[in-house]
């Protein structure tokens, strides 16, 4: 399995930048599949890439790099936070350049649980 880290990034930024505002990871996926097809990529399966982002909150969620927002700072029970190790991730999409993201393609399904991606995470401090 590997993720695609374009959209896993963006829907970290829409968590980062909007985290007041409910969590449609659908919708996100919509918006990057558009600014790819502008920037000349070819247009994913909508229906598709739709679910692989909402199976990406599942992931991001169980591997501890987002948290429900709590409610004293605008959580409404649709949506999230960055934790720690969500920063970092994104932080390693951004900055990390193509090694980061063959390292983290190594791990396969398991880049996104705890145990592997901190390690990780360490080597590009």
């Amino acid at each position: 399995m590997s993720y695609n880290w374009d959209l896993m990034a963006r829907l970290l930024r829409e968590i980062r930048d909007n985290g007041e505002e409910t969590f449609k990871p659908r919708q996100i996926a919509e918006a990057h599949a558009m600014a790819m097809e502008g920037s000349g990529q070819s247009l994913p399966d909508m229906d598709d890439f739709r679910m692989e982002a909402a199976n990406y909150e599942g992931d991001l969620f169980n591997g501890g790099f987002i948290v429900a927002r709590p409610d004293d700072l605008g959580g409404n029970g649709e949506n999230f936070a960055l934790t720690e190790r969500g920063t970092r991730l994104l932080q390693l999409l951004e900055n990390g350049g193509s090694q980061a993201r063959q390292r983290l393609d190594s791990l396969d399904s398991a880049a996104l649980t705890g145990e592997s991606f901190d390690p990780l995470a360490a080597d590009f401090r």
